[in-house]
């Protein structure tokens, strides 16, 4: 979920372009977020199914005479189970660090704009600074 930004820019000149800027990162961020996700529950899905499939052949492969009751049908279901949740860990982690990765894009975009209305007010302080200076020194 993308959180929703209120356009509060710093300084006068060009706030309203790096304010645009902005937003236009993080939502650049958001889109490719959403494609993680689709991502994400089509690969858990066709996981879901591939270990189905592998589950149901497990009685067929221990139907042979005193198999079924021997215990190695039953280590067979769960190690299958055990691997299905490793695999899913392995897809999870691997999407959460591109996910991590957006997140880091979306504090990039956030300091650069930080930084460039903090350099707008620190400009504008200069130019007020200067005026008052020179009206100082006219004054005296």
């Amino acid at each position: 979920m993308a959180l929703q930004y209120v356009p509060a820019p710093f300084g006068r000149g060009g706030s309203g372009q790096r304010t645009a800027e902005l937003m236009r990162a993080l939502a650049a961020n958001d889109f490719q977020r959403s494609g993680i996700g689709r991502q994400e529950t089509m690969g858990l899905s066709d996981m879901q199914r591939k270990f189905s499939d592998m589950r149901r052949r497990i009685p067929g492969s221990f139907n042979q005479r005193g198999m079924l009751d021997s215990g190695q049908r039953n280590r067979a279901w769960r190690r299958n189970f055990a691997d299905e949740m490793r695999d899913v860990n392995r897809l999870k982690l691997g999407f959460d660090s591109q996910r991590n990765q957006l997140n880091l894009g979306d504090f990039a975009a956030e300091g650069a704009y930080a930084t460039g209305g903090l350099q707008s007010v620190m400009g504008d302080a200069a130019a007020r600074a200067a005026k008052a200076a020179q009206i100082r020194g006219a004054a005296i």
